[in-house]
């Protein structure tokens, strides 16, 4: 079992206390049951020795993270068997949830990717049945130990990147020293899993998501190669997150009969209209009065395609025009340099807007403000293309590419979209030109596609295979749901 989760009305001493209250709104002591719960979505705590650790009318406000005496140095064995001494049967009991720890680079917030908002997504839809924690590296040398939404995030030091994986030394003791009954990889991580093999934590069984192969740094596939395969030899379960990526990738095969295909999913709800959605809606409809709005939601990232996509805008009418939501990683803010000196030779700027990082209700506003999705990702590190999703959920026909991944899996050919060769702007601007002569066919692949969605692609189902999942590879010993 994982260690005690702490009771948010833990004392807390010092300007911790004010900086910590003052971050959520509060000015002292009085506000530190704001620091978790369902009225604070972040927070650090720790517990003060002199205190009882638990009474029973601390109960209703116990949060999903555990004492933060683990980041000070004290023995978490002593402080559970004093949880196990001093609190109520029923209490314990309770906090018998065999425990999850997600490992990756990163988390959301605050980056916005894919893979990061997936496991966001996954912590929160098990939580109720799982104690679960994640661990990740930091944005600076400066460990952070936090919650968000009911969730214990730590995030390692990390001292720089190579080849987008963080250095931080620290990790591997972190991992062994949040011992936990599962560990779930995400994948792509040579940080993460090169810190399991050299530090081997005794207990965890290791589960996989295996979201993409690395595609562009085929230089380092001699090392990370045998890495990778060492690593996924150790996993009780692999879940690639579509049958076709499943087939298509080389490093999945040695290890077939432990992978189960696990799609990923979305909270369908948070994409209904919202008023701050429908006001940004209106402004983008009020910048762009009269036109086809063609748009794209994502990072900025190497393997969009989206000088495919401004490339075949060129060749649609004047009054179709482009939107792009999201912004380059501070590693590659030249991609979205390289985009715009694009556009401008190519005479667009009246035509193309870069709308920068956006608030997911900006998010879900420009969606529902266009009428056709692009994703023209032409490269096989699009392993899924969430944003479909996204777009599928708020109404829109979806063209994107024909790659041996899961994103011909979500938008279907014909179906919810159009699926055109990738890497080729004119197949681009004819899959785009059909739909958007045609406002019936896009208001029935629209349609189409948001049943779709709703039926395949749910956060609902999403935690009901991880459940499964985690049951399946859990000790007898370890109670389970």
């Amino acid at each position: 079992m994982s260690e005690l989760q702490h009771v948010t009305n833990a004392s807390l001493k010092g300007r911790n206390v004010k900086a910590q209250a003052s971050a959520l709104g509060g000015t002292g002591p009085k506000d530190n049951a704001s620091l978790a719960g369902p009225q604070g979505r972040h927070g650090n705590c720790r517990t003060d020795s002199r205190r009882p650790l638990f009474s029973l009318f601390q109960l209703p406000r116990l949060a999903y993270a555990e004492t933060a005496s683990l980041g000070e140095g004290r023995d978490p064995l002593t402080t559970r068997r004093r949880f196990e001494r001093e609190a109520p049967p029923f209490a314990r009991n309770a906090m018998r949830r065999p425990s999850v720890l997600h490992v990756y680079k990163d988390y959301y917030p605050p980056v916005l990717g894919g893979v990061e908002k997936s496991m966001h997504w996954m912590c929160r839809e098990t939580r109720s049945d799982f104690h679960v924690r994640v661990l990740v590296a930091s944005q600076s040398r400066r460990f952070v130990d936090e919650v968000i939404d009911g969730v214990r995030v730590i995030r390692v030091g990390c001292w720089g990147r190579a080849l987008s994986a963080p250095i931080a030394p620290g990790f591997g003791g972190w991992l062994r020293r949040l011992d936990s009954d599962i560990l779930h990889f995400h994948m792509p991580n040579p940080t993460g899993e090169l810190a399991y093999l050299l530090t081997r934590p005794p207990r965890g069984r290791v589960v996989v998501t295996y979201h993409s192969d690395i595609v562009r740094q085929r230089a380092t596939g001699a090392v990370y190669g045998p890495l990778q395969q060492a690593f996924l030899r150790r996993a009780r379960a692999i879940m690639p997150t579509s049958e076709r990526y499943l087939r298509s990738s080389l490093a999945l095969q040695p290890h077939r009969e432990r992978c189960r295909v696990v799609p990923l999913g979305l909270p369908l709800e948070e994409y209904e209209e919202t008023p701050e959605s429908a006001a940004f809606t209106r402004k983008i409809r009020e910048r762009s009065p009269g036109k086809t709005r063609i748009v794209f939601l994502g990072l900025l990232r190497y393997y969009k395609g989206l000088s495919f996509l401004i490339e075949a805008l060129a060749g649609l009418p004047p009054e179709v025009c482009l939107f792009i939501g999201g912004e380059a990683p501070d590693s590659r803010i030249r991609e979205r340099r390289d985009l715009e000196r694009q556009v401008r030779e190519a005479g667009l700027g009246d035509r193309v807007a870069f709308l920068g990082r956006l608030s997911d209700a900006q998010a879900v506003g420009l969606l529902r403000a266009g009428d056709v999705f692009c994703l023209p990702s032409h490269l096989r590190s699009e392993a899924f293309g969430l944003s479909q999703i996204e777009a599928m959920a708020c109404g829109l026909p979806v063209v994107s590419a024909n790659l041996d991944t899961g994103v011909p899996e979500v938008n279907r050919d014909g179906e919810t979209g159009r699926v055109v060769a990738p890497g080729d702007a004119d197949a681009l601007r004819e899959g785009l030109a059909e739909l958007i002569g045609d406002p019936d066919l896009r208001r029935r692949l629209g349609e189409a596609g948001r049943r779709r969605a709703q039926a395949l692609y749910s956060i609902r189902i999403l935690g009901e295979n991880l459940r499964r999942i985690y049951n399946s590879v859990l000790p007898p010993e370890v109670p389970s749901d």
